[in-house]
């Protein structure tokens, strides 16, 4: 966790064990010359060695300056140890001497500032008011704080064998006296001897460490990596122990290098940035942490306040502070008690799925990235995603914090109830969740109210019981205010959640084992039909592309917070049915089919109603998945049923039929239409009265449309005349007119459609009562686009078809045709064919291979005032503009400069996208063509302001004013001024537009 956005992440562990009173701070002489001013060990030995004089020849000073020499070029400390100084210093000079020489040294200035002393000595107090801190500097400044603690200096140091015997402050490697003239006790472990005696030969020094790190977590503060106390005691301890745990040291520098000054010494790094050389970002969290270890419960509500203002306002290291409270089990208590509660918008910070989505759409025009609202100061910054890019995902890094993923303490927890029985009513239900997560999903409950907390929930594949029964009850309570929508919402995903269990195709195997074990009986008919019945699912909306949860009081529709499915279980292994059991089957299919009608006419979507043919339309390219997944297969999987129920027992199936909804436009009267087909299903008596109950809406729907052309095909020889006339009458009436359609264009539509299926009719040997002549001719005068070939195929499917369209563009019909004839030609030749596999396009073709004539045919259609958008287009945007003649550049100059204002308004950035394309190379000799292109566009431009806009601005994709600039049709324009004109290639740096182009712009 960070105090401030700048300063070391410290593990949640260690913050921990200081409030558990577990921790003792190791303090280096960094501590005292963060502020106090006193000298770090190689200014110590600079300072003693000009307090003891010397000759410059003597191996002390001359080791000291290559030490400095070294560590200047390499920019390495530690190469040279600095107790080899005070080594070399005991050949020259008696040790007292040089221990007063060290307090004259280290003695303060008055006055002296100990505010680093200060913080380090409220770290290492508990809350119980016991101080463990353990210093190798002589100085006594934590002495001068006036605490009155206890001390310790060798050769009496605590035992920690004995409980509560470490309290006070540990020299331990001895103290100056109170007027610094020299040590106290046994003296300074300063020298390499010294240090040898201290931690190798008598080793009081470091079975004084083993013991401490045996029982508490180490911090060392004010050390390098290469001091000597940390190399003799580190090292071999790292050795013996085969590695250390618990031990930590704060080093400034990025996280990679800080690590490894300190991982072959088998203790961990806190990296800090260290951009002054005062450490202010170490010093400024030590002194934010202080305040916490005074009163870590006063912290956690201050903090816990602060994220009720919502994580969006809250900076990273703010954000993670929450993170830190409820990573503890106390915290998250806290956090879920707190009255008003915590906005549920925290979910997005707790889940690292949200805080690494990619940018999206908060409004129009505008994007966020929700790292930035919703990321922690620790998080590695992740990749940049534009918006636009749908297709990346940004990765999840290993590691990152989970507030609903179980830590340390939470598998400390665990005991009996929280592992489910083999045997017993335990075993029945879920286990016990650890109390920290149980806190967080009480909090979730008490905002389930709330958009983003059942927004949230959506992208989820299930709550534990628990938690969903807390927020059954909250919401159940007649004083929560809670949207209808998100109430609805919430019901949603209950269901589909508590039924996932049941689901899927496990399922369907031990049904298949079932039955081939026991056979068919009851029971297996009530399974069959639980399997097979349709269910409602509600998951994220991802056609949404939203990373942002909607506000607390936004007035949200229900599609923004979840996405509504009817999921139908298909079986993917083939299951004889028995023909006893047959009559069953089909009707318990009969009663899922209504089922699945409510559920997709809740869902709202109307997609489920193209339903395709029942009887197949020979074509290999069709998607077979469309005829056996969703409303579709379950629709075909019971007309397959029925139509083997017809020829087993023709009275069962009449029955069944008897049963089908005649209120139902789509699934009953498609397979009404269908079944009318089978005359020992419906004798000719009753076929009018069968398929009456289709409503004229039913009977008019495309999707119906080949099942009951191929019926009455297979029907018409043998149905009386009275019955024929009446289905002719039928299709004279026509469809009903839509609502809002205009009526010239429902009469043109009705005429139509009518003149498709009775030429169908014809054409299929269906004997018409009517005179088809006279009713085709009355058609076409309603409905002069209609042609006899679209009629030829109105039994055709209209299926997904897969597979390649191939682009015929042969433009040879086109060459004989007068230029006033060409356009109007090549779209009478275009369209599809052959089941939409080929689509033919000439004029394609025309501008490709024959320019001249394309260009001349738009020529004609222009002096006639009309500049038809498509044929322009794929003029334009042919590739083979690139490289056209310079004449024929200037000829479609030519035209567009005498195009009006209207014709240009429909073709202006086709028109700026090929000057941009096609100045390419220009000679001199299109100049003044070009200029006078420019000027009619600027000139268009400036009278029709608003057809400027950028297609990038008004289509929302890039708020970028560049981005914006750049794509519209001035900007074309300027780009083909700077960069393809031929006289830009001699521009010189400052020189300016020409004054040609000034005019111009």
């Amino acid at each position: 966790m960070r105090f401030i956005e700048s300063g070391p992440d410290i593990p949640d562990e260690l913050l921990l064990a200081l409030d558990e009173g577990r921790v003792v701070f190791f303090c280096g002489a960094g501590v005292s010359r963060a502020r106090a001013g006193l000298p770090d060990f190689f200014g110590l030995a600079e300072q003693v060695l000009r307090t003891l004089g010397g000759s410059d020849g003597a191996p002390a000073k001359k080791l000291l300056r290559e030490a400095q020499t070294v560590e200047d070029r390499t920019g390495l400390s530690g190469v040279i140890a600095a107790d080899r100084i005070f080594g070399l210093l005991e050949w020259e000079f008696f040790e007292h001497d040089i221990e007063r020489a060290v307090a004259i040294a280290l003695k303060p200035k008055k006055g002296v500032d100990l505010w680093a002393h200060e913080i380090l000595l409220d770290l290492a107090t508990s809350k119980e008011g016991i101080t463990k801190l353990v210093t190798t500097n002589f100085d006594r400044l934590f002495d001068d704080c006036g605490r009155r603690l206890e001390t310790w200096q060798p050769p009496r140091l605590p035992d920690l064998a004995i409980p509560n015997d470490l309290k006070g402050i540990v020299y331990l490697h001895g103290r100056a006296k109170e007027d610094y003239d020299g040590s106290e006790g046994h003296g300074f472990v300063l020298s390499s001897a010294e240090f040898g005696r201290a931690y190798l030969s008598e080793g009081w020094a470091t079975r004084f460490f083993k013991d401490v790190i045996d029982r508490y977590v180490v911090v060392f503060v004010g050390y390098t990596a290469d001091d000597p106390p940390v190399q003799y005691l580190l090292e071999a301890l790292n050795r013996s122990y085969g590695g250390l745990k618990g031990v930590y040291a704060f080093q400034p520098g990025d996280s990679e290098e800080a690590s490894a000054r300190w991982q072959h010494k088998g203790v961990s790094a806190i990296p800090y940035a260290n951009e002054d050389k005062e450490h202010s970002a170490l010093w400024e969290t030590l002194e934010a942490w202080s305040e916490r270890a005074k009163d870590p419960e006063a912290w956690q509500k201050k903090t816990i306040d602060l994220a009720l203002r919502g994580p969006e306002d809250l900076s990273p290291a703010q954000r993670e502070q929450v993170a830190h409270v409820v990573s503890t089990k106390e915290g998250a208590r806290k956090f879920f008690e707190i009255d008003p509660p915590v906005p549920a918008t925290w979910l997005c910070v707790f889940d690292p799925v949200i805080r690494y989505g990619n940018p999206s759409e908060i409004r129009e025009g505008q994007f966020a990235d929700p790292f930035a609202l919703f990321g922690l100061a620790g998080d590695p910054v992740p990749v940049n995603v534009k918006p636009q890019q749908h297709n990346a995902k940004r990765e999840i890094p290993l590691g990152v914090w989970n507030a609903f993923a179980l830590n340390h303490r939470d598998r400390m927890e665990f005991r009996d109830e929280h592992i489910a029985p083999l045997k017993g009513r335990d075993a029945l239900i879920s286990s016990r969740l650890p109390n920290r997560v149980s806190h967080l999903g009480n909090w979730l409950a008490r905002v389930s109210d709330q958009n983003a907390a059942v927004w949230w929930a959506a992208r989820q594949h299930g709550l534990h019981p628990d938690i969903q029964r807390q927020i059954r009850k909250n919401l159940e309570r007649n004083n929560f205010n809670c949207a209808p929508n998100v109430l609805r919402a919430w019901h949603y995903l209950f269901d589909p959640w508590c039924a996932e269990k049941d689901a899927g195709r496990f399922k369907w195997h031990r049904f298949t084992e079932e039955i081939r074990a026991i056979g068919w009986n009851k029971n297996t008919i009530r399974k069959y039909e639980s399997l097979t019945r349709p269910r409602m699912t509600a998951s994220y909306n991802d056609s949404n592309n939203e990373a942002f949860p909607p506000q607390k009081t936004d007035k949200t529709d229900l599609e923004r917070l979840l996405m509504l499915n009817v999921v139908f279980t298909n079986c993917s292994r083939k299951i004889e049915v028995p023909d006893e059991w047959l009559a069953d089957v089909v009707a318990a299919r009969k009663r899922n089919l209504e089922v699945a009608i409510q559920l997709e006419t809740e869902r709202g979507h109307y997609s489920w109603m193209v339903i395709p043919p029942i009887i197949p339309y020979p074509d290999p390219n069709i998607n077979d998945y469309t005829r056996t997944e969703g409303i579709a297969g379950a629709v075909l999987k019971y007309a397959e049923l029925f139509e083997r129920l017809l020829t087993i027992n023709p009275e069962q199936a009449r029955r069944e039929s008897a049963t089908w909804p005649t209120g139902d436009d789509n699934v009953f009267s498609r397979l009404r239409i269908w079944a009318s087909r089978f005359e020992n299903l419906v004798p000719n008596e009753q076929f009018g009265d069968f398929l009456g109950e289709v409503s004229r809406e039913a009977f008019w729907d495309l999707s119906h449309q080949r099942d009951l052309l191929l019926m009455l095909k297979a029907r018409w020889a043998t149905l009386p005349v009275l019955e024929t006339e009446r289905i002719e009458m039928r299709i004279l009436e026509g469809p009903s007119r839509r609502k809002g359609e205009a009526e010239r264009g429902f009469a043109e539509r009705r005429a139509a459609v009518i003149a498709d299926r009775l030429h169908w009719l014809h054409s299929n040997d269906c004997a018409l009562n009517i005179d088809y002549d006279s009713e085709i001719k009355r058609s076409q005068s309603a409905a002069p686009n209609w042609k006899q070939e679209y009629a030829e195929s109105a039994d055709r499917s209209l299926e997904i078809r897969v597979g390649t369209v191939r682009r015929d563009t042969d433009h040879l019909s086109l060459l004989d045709e007068p230029l006033s004839n060409v356009l109007a030609k090549a779209q009478e030749l275009s369209g599809y064919t052959d089941g939409y596999s080929i689509k033919h396009d000439p004029f394609t073709g025309l501008c490709e291979n024959r320019p001249i004539m394309a260009i001349s045919a738009l020529r004609v259609e222009g002096r006639r005032g009309r500049f038809p958008k498509w044929a322009w287009l794929q003029f334009l945007s042919s590739d083979r503009r690139k490289n056209d003649s310079e004449r024929l550049k200037i000829y479609i100059a030519e035209i567009l400069i005498l195009a009006g204002d209207d014709a240009l308004k429909e073709v202006i950035d086709l028109v700026t996208y090929w000057m941009m394309i096609a100045s390419g190379n220009l000679d001199e000799k299109c100049v003044p063509i070009f200029e006078r292109f420019v000027n009619r566009i600027f000139q268009f431009l400036c009278n029709n302001p608003t057809i400027g806009d950028s297609d990038i601005l008004r289509k929302g994709r890039n708020s970028s004013w560049v981005n914006a600039s750049l794509g519209s049709p001035a900007g074309r324009i300027t780009r083909a001024m700077l960069e393809l004109d031929p006289r830009s290639k001699n521009f010189k740096e400052s020189q300016g537009f020409p004054s040609d182009w000034r005019d111009l712009v």
